[in-house]
C-alpha cells in the first residue's frame, strides 16, 4: 500500500464514526518493532485532555507486508486516534477500543497476529542454538558477544545477521 492509500483508508474509518481525522499520517522508519502508533498532544494539561498529534506506520512494515494485516493495522490505529478525538482521553485497548476496532472491521485484539519485522541481528546460544535476542542495531552484545554468556547453558554467543 502507498501512504496516500493508507490516508485515504485512515479518513474514511474515520468518517464512519463521524470524525474528522485532520493530524498528520505518516511513515516512520526509525519504528521498528512498533506496526504503528498514535501520538498526542495535550489540549490542557491540568485536565489531561489529549488530541491525536500524528499517526505513524512503520515503513518497513508498510513495505513487507500483506495488504489485508496492513488495513487491520490501520483501523487498529484509528480506533486510538477516533476514541481520542471523541473522548480527548487515551483508553489504550479497553473494552471502548476493542468494541470500536470490531466496528472498523479489525479483529479487536491488541497485538497484531501479522509477521513482525525481522530484526537485523540474531543472538543464540552457541551450545544448544536457543535465540537468546534479537536486536535492531549493532549494540554491545552484537558487536562483542565475547563478552557475554547465554543464561540458559552458560555458553559462549553467536551473533548472525538476518539481512
Amino acid at each position: 500500500m502507498t501512504i496516500d492509500e493508507i490516508r485515504t483508508e485512515t479518513i474514511r474509518l474515520g468518517k464512519l464514526c463521524n470524525v474528522d481525522i485532520t493530524c498528520p499520517i505518516e511513515i516512520n522508519s526509525r519504528l521498528k518493532s512498533t506496526l504503528g502508533r498514535v501520538c498526542y498532544e495535550w489540549i490542557n494539561p491540568y485536565e489531561e485532555t489529549i488530541v491525536p498529534s500524528k499517526i505513524e506506520f512503520s515503513k518497513q512494515y508498510i513495505e513487507t507486508a500483506a495488504d489485508e494485516d496492513i488495513k487491520d493495522t490501520i483501523s487498529h490505529e484509528a480506533a486510538h486516534a477516533i476514541i481520542a478525538y471523541k473522548t480527548h482521553k487515551k483508553h489504550g485497548h479497553d473494552a471502548m477500543w476493542k468494541e470500536l476496532h470490531k466496528k472498523l472491521g479489525g479483529d479487536g485484539e491488541r497485538c497484531s497476529t501479522a509477521p513482525r519485522i525481522h530484526a537485523k541481528y540474531s543472538v543464540v546460544c552457541s551450545k544448544c542454538g536457543a535465540v537468546v535476542g534479537e536486536y535492531y542495531r549493532a549494540g554491545k552484545v552484537v558487536k562483542h558477544p565475547d563478552w557475554y554468556s547465554s543464561n540458559c547453558c552458560g555458553a559462549p554467543l553467536r551473533v548472525f545477521q538476518n539481512y
